[in-house]
């Protein structure tokens, strides 16, 4: 760090101690320094150029945790396990408070090799009806994970710290983890895995997850940046009162996985979720999160109780997708958890079509959650919903389809769980498509409001939970329709260049017949968005070109002279293929374009 170089900027994921011997070692004069972890103090003539951009609240975290051992545990001893540090002094008053026997251990000197010796022993002491509490490092945790999963007894395991992601290929015993935002809900997250590579495994989309700060932080610098002229002299002067203005009242940032404001360089937007890890959503390593049944958050300057929303959908058929007006309309079966007694009045669907209004509903199915205390809810509906329609491909188009969900209010009625991938539906009636992907998760978009009579600025991020599918079209119909008989009509054209000079006046009769077969041809095919040239548009365009110039030079050379004609065709030959050649890999390149493929964010 100490040598030249043009980075100014460096990101870390160091602790407390790593990062003061940093700033030892360093000029930090010459750094803008961004960290992750919360706990990281630093002194006041360093503050200017160091910024906390964790999103993990401490305070929600030790709210939740202490909400579940005193409400919703119901076994008999609990066990925390810690490092003398993080969340040990606000545990330890809560187990002494509780009636039931509670034990706690401080592992901090365990090292590696003494983990069977030292570690495990405690562990054996554990039965089903038990609470471990763990707040240990990341081998540590992994050490106590494949005990249990390897193991008969099965106690329920609250994990509050460790980011483990792809390292514990499963869960066989009952566990509530409270932790930040995972990157993966975000469906810009998604987008990004997809376009570094379409294929990415789990364990990769985990690893990216993991260090996606180290890719947002660059985004936001250039986003704070962007359209503004800086002097070296002044240059963390000056970012650091630009970082300092996205404060989330005049603006806010939001990145592939995470949302940014800051006050005197700290990021207010923090969170922290907790999360079940179903077992039933277990399979082939890949592993399903889904929010426990009660959340924490910071509000201004409390925090408050939530209690989450499940939405599950059962798509049974999709019965048009009409891309001129971009609505799309189907059956699904949606099944709902919820503590409301009308939860399609507490649940919205934000893309439901108005110019082609359409939403009946019917309840097929209600019961009793005997261990959350909500009440499972089964509807059949019927709806029509607006999409995002790209027609410039058409009719090898491809299409992303979704439906839209929030709650109407947040405050009232509390959040919506995004639908797990282990639960996306892949399978139904599609007739006339094919399916390439679905996804599903989180969108958020930044809103900009002008309110009252002197026209107050506002921000605001409205978040939705979006269940997709990306189509494509099958384009057999249009093959038989379109396809057939221009080929017809380019033999025809082509044949057209190898008749003599003496039947000129037949090729000019054939070219003009083709000529208007194919403005007849033309009237008779679907044109979805009559508005834009797509590629059917262009197919013809490219027909009328050819079946023109060789009129024009059919019809000039047979008034000139023998030579000149024969020699013409003679070149046509060669150049009405060529042309073919060059219009079918400009097409293809068209049809492959990203430019022209639907997002998911």
């Amino acid at each position: 760090l100490n040598q030249d170089n043009t980075y100014p900027t460096v990101t870390s994921t160091a602790d407390n101690h790593r990062v003061k011997e940093i700033f030892k070692k360093v000029d930090f004069k010459k750094f803008l320094f961004f960290s992750t972890d919360s706990n990281v103090l630093i002194e006041a003539k360093q503050k200017p150029y160091f910024f906390q951009v964790s999103g993990v609240t401490r305070s929600s975290k030790v709210e939740s945790a202490k909400f579940y051992i005193q409400n919703d545990f119901k076994g008999n001893k609990i066990c925390f396990l810690h490092e003398g540090k993080r969340y040990k002094n606000d545990l330890l008053p809560v187990l002494k408070d509780k009636k039931r026997k509670s034990v706690d251990f401080d592992i901090s000197q365990v090292k590696p090799n003494q983990y069977d010796l030292k570690l495990t022993p405690l562990l054996d002491k554990l039965s089903k009806n038990d609470l471990l509490i763990l707040d240990v490092s990341p081998l540590k945790l992994i050490h106590v994970l494949n005990y249990f999963n390897n193991s008969e007894k099965k106690p329920t395991i609250l994990k509050l710290y460790g980011l483990i992601d792809g390292r514990v290929s499963e869960y066989n015993f009952p566990i509530i983890e409270i932790a930040g935002e995972r990157s993966l809900n975000s469906l810009s997250f998604q987008a990004l895995c997809d376009k570094i590579r379409y294929d990415l495994s789990s364990d990769e989309k985990d690893f990216i997850s993991s260090a996606i700060f180290r890719f947002e932080i660059p985004l936001f610098l250039n986003y704070v940046t962007k359209n503004k002229i800086f002097y070296k002299s002044d240059l963390f002067k000056s970012l650091s009162k630009d970082i300092n203005e996205i404060d989330g009242s005049n603006d806010v940032f939001i990145g592939k996985a995470k949302t940014y404001s800051f006050k005197n360089n700290i990021n207010t937007n923090l969170t922290s979720f907790n999360y079940l890890i179903p077992r039933s959503l277990q399979s082939d390593g890949q592993i399903s999160r889904i929010y426990y049944p009660t959340q924490f958050f910071v509000q201004k300057d409390s925090i408050v109780k939530v209690n989450v929303n499940y939405a599950y959908i059962d798509v049974i058929r999709i019965t048009q997708i009409d891309i001129g007006e971009s609505i799309w309309s189907c059956e699904f079966f949606i099944d709902i958890n919820s503590l409301h007694k009308d939860p399609l009045g507490v649940i919205q669907f934000n893309n439901l079509s108005l110019l082609n209004s359409k939403f009946e509903t019917k309840l097929v199915k209600q019961t009793k959650d005997k261990e959350f205390g909500g009440v499972n809810y089964r509807y059949y509906i019927v709806a029509n919903f607006d999409f995002l329609a790209i027609a410039d491909n058409y009719p090898f188009d491809w299409q992303h389809i979704y439906i839209s969900m929030s709650i109407s209010d947040q405050e009232k009625y509390g959040i919506l769980q995004p639908i797990p991938e282990a639960l996306l539906d892949k399978e139904f009636q599609l007739d006339g498509w094919k399916l390439m992907d679905s996804k599903t998760g989180i969108l958020r978009k930044k809103e900009t409001h002008h309110q009252n009579a002197n026209l107050t600025k506002e921000i605001e991020i409205r978040e939705e939970i979006r269940i997709g599918w990306t189509i494509a079209r099958t384009s057999v119909v249009t093959t038989m329709k379109v396809a057939v008989p221009l080929i017809f009509l380019f033999f025809l054209n082509y044949y057209t260049v190898f008749l003599p000079f003496a039947d000129a006046k037949t090729a000019i009769g054939v070219l003009t017949t083709t000529f208007l077969s194919g403005i007849a041809l033309y009237f008779s095919t679907e044109k979805p968005q009559p508005l834009r040239i797509t590629t059917i548009d262009l197919i013809f365009i490219y027909y009328y070109l050819q079946v023109g110039i060789t009129v024009l030079i059919t019809g000039i050379t047979s008034f000139i002279n023998e030579d000149i004609y024969n020699n013409s065709m003679i070149s046509m030959r060669y150049i009405l293929p060529l042309s073919i050649i060059i219009a079918l890999i400009f097409l293809y390149k068209r049809i492959k374009s990203v430019r022209l493929m639907p997002r998911i964010d």
